[in-house]
């Protein structure tokens, strides 16, 4: 297990459009306390009833 953290953490530093730069929790805060949390309820329901639908239509 540990090569296999290791391999996603190497990918991930490869892959990090901030490089060290990581957002803060209070930049994470003021994203999250902007958001209406009515729509982002809504947002994984309403994908998991569509892939459902679709799913049920491949069959």
């Amino acid at each position: 297990m540990g090569r296999h953290v290791s391999l996603i953490s190497n990918a991930f530093e490869r892959n990090d459009p901030l490089g060290e730069r990581h957002p803060s929790h209070d930049t994470f805060n003021r994203v999250f306390s902007g958001l209406d949390p009515d729509l982002l309820r809504q947002c994984p329901q309403n994908y998991s009833r569509d892939l459902i639908g679709l799913l049920k239509v491949m069959r």
